[in-house]
């Protein structure tokens, strides 16, 4: 079975890890990641949302196990790893080698990862070119270079 995870940045910027949940209490929306490792702990899960986006409710248990995220930064985890071995998230901005059989010789491109035509893809700079995961771009060959939504990578791809 496919690991389905997700990241989303925090109000700090940092990264959180864990199972995505997009919640409304009261009118009051919020986007959270429950923690990895302590995503057993769904007992507790419905007190601590209402405590994260009711801050004035009298809720006692530790929020340790979840983050509030901003919505446009959370991104599934695509089943990959790249060549050292970190997870491959939808919105990376990843660098490999291709064959342009135009030249007959192998091309760097840079691109970020997204979920098009029903599966994930390698998008270029302007649609300029797009790559699906397949036989001829192998996860070992992949390296993850950012995130689009990472304050230094203003532009989609470099």
């Amino acid at each position: 079975m496919r690991e389905i995870k997700f990241k989303g940045l925090d109000k700090n910027g940092v990264w959180q890890y864990g199972d995505f949940c997009q919640v409304e209490i009261d009118g009051t929306k919020g986007y959270i990641i429950l923690k990895e490792q302590k995503s057993n702990l769904l007992s507790r899960f419905v007190d601590k949302l209402v405590k994260l986006l009711k801050p004035n409710l009298a809720l006692t248990h530790n929020l340790d196990e979840v983050a509030v995220v901003i919505p446009d930064t959370v991104c599934q985890y695509i089943g990959m790893t790249d060549c050292f071995g970190e997870k491959i998230y939808e919105g990376d901005i990843v660098k490999t080698e291709i064959i342009d059989i135009s030249i007959l010789d192998l091309k760097t491109i840079t691109g970020y990862i997204e979920y098009k035509y029903n599966q994930f893809m390698i998008i270029g700079n302007d649609d300029e070119y797009i790559f699906s995961f397949d036989a001829s771009i192998a996860s070992k060959d992949i390296e993850v270079i950012g995130n689009i939504h990472d304050k230094k990578n203003e532009t989609k791809c470099k």
